[in-house]
């Protein structure tokens, strides 16, 4: 009762504890957000760093379609400047497998100058981008640098050397008693695996790592036929890593799908919420999350059963909807992206020269807008 008859002899007093109280809510909402949304101080954290390794994305691409142009648009959206390998290239079965992996290859030999810098690979066909280089290297340089592989549910081809490869990290229970029950015998539990498995759709690495692997991998390819091309190689090489104590791994998959999602058997797992895209002003977009393990995945592989998810969740995402707001807000941010994507640099790996969108066979695919 004293506290508050001095507070009404004294307004200046209540107008300070007011405010006070104002700024203690304000600062612990604050807090509290930046807590749970860890994402947006790596990017801040990330963006005023002026360390980081260049990073260079790599699509290999012998030729358009409507799935490559929407890989395009989304890594053109995100401020990526990919480097597309191989266009142009005509052969398919073996040789198409070793001029995948030649191509790879002679770019991060040759192309890439610093053994720092850090090379992404991507399926160019049936992948797409959700976040920036910024929150992706704040990421993945969080951790000591390796080479990342997306984690798969399944491993595939299979063979005996599946059996024998890392377990997952996370909870032996996370999809209770049917965890890790999907086998060759029972496929339909697959959806309950923890996902380990490496898929070479996505790869991350340091140049100083990435160059002894696909040295290795384009010599296996040359000497003899592969009739499964560096999916089979990369599980092999994995194996082998894993087989001995004495070897210091180099390779890693992301168990938690935090930087890669591999959707085959996983789009139960997949939700749309509200995300940051750091593009318009902060505001938040519908992004596609991992409700399991909790991550905004920065990357999203429709490889497997899951590629009709290309057609049937495009139309979803914030890029085509244009977000919330009145028809007028949402044109206009369907236009703005249009206009970025178009004047995205695209580069050919044979010789560096710039590819118009046009050139790419992207141009006059109105499907891509929705």
């Amino acid at each position: 009762m004293k506290q508050l008859h001095q507070l009404r002899a004294n307004p200046a007093l209540s107008i300070l504890l007011i405010g006070n109280i104002i700024l203690f809510v304000f600062t612990t909402l604050f807090l509290y957000n930046l807590r749970i949304r860890k994402l947006d101080v790596g990017d801040l954290l990330s963006e005023s760093s002026k360390n980081q390794p260049q990073l260079h994305l790599l699509l290999p691409a012998t030729h358009s379609t409507p799935e490559f142009c929407k890989t395009l648009l989304t890594s053109l959206l995100y401020g990526y400047s990919p480097v597309v390998i191989n266009w142009g290239f005509k052969d398919r079965g073996r040789e198409g497998r070793l001029a995948k992996i030649k191509g790879v290859h002679d770019f991060v030999k040759y192309n890439v100058t610093s053994p720092d810098d850090l090379v992404l690979m991507i399926d160019a066909f049936d992948i797409w981008i959700q976040q920036p280089p910024s929150v992706f290297l704040s990421k993945y340089l969080a951790s000591p640098p390796r080479i990342l592989i997306g984690a798969d549910k399944k491993c595939w081809p299979f063979s005996e050397k599946c059996l024998g490869l890392p377990g997952s990290p996370l909870p032996s229970k996370i999809y209770g008693e049917n965890t890790d029950t999907g086998t060759e015998a029972h496929p339909s539990a697959f959806r309950f695996n923890r996902p380990r498995y490496p898929n070479s759709g996505t790869i991350l690495s340091p140049q100083s790592l990435l160059l002894p692997l696909y040295t290795s991998l384009l010599e296996e390819v040359t000497s003899r036929s592969n009739a499964h091309g560096d999916q089979q190689l990369f599980i092999s090489a994995y194996s082998l890593e894993n087989a001995s104590p004495e070897v210091e791994p180099t390779m890693n998959v992301d168990f938690t799908s935090d930087l890669f999602q591999v959707m085959t058997f996983s789009e139960a797992d997949m939700v749309f919420m509200p995300g940051r895209t750091f593009l318009n002003d902060g505001e938040e977009e519908r992004l596609v999350w991992n409700r399991v393990t909790g991550t905004l995945p920065s990357v999203l592989h429709f490889n497997g059963v899951e590629k009709r998810l290309l057609k049937t969740w495009w139309e979803r995402m914030w890029w085509i909807t244009g977000g919330e707001g009145s028809e007028k807000e949402r044109e206009a941010a369907r236009n703005w992206v249009k206009r970025k994507v178009r004047r995205g640099g695209v580069t050919d790996a044979r010789d560096g020269r710039w590819m118009s969108w046009g050139e790419l066979g992207c141009d006059a695919d109105e499907s891509l807008w929705g």
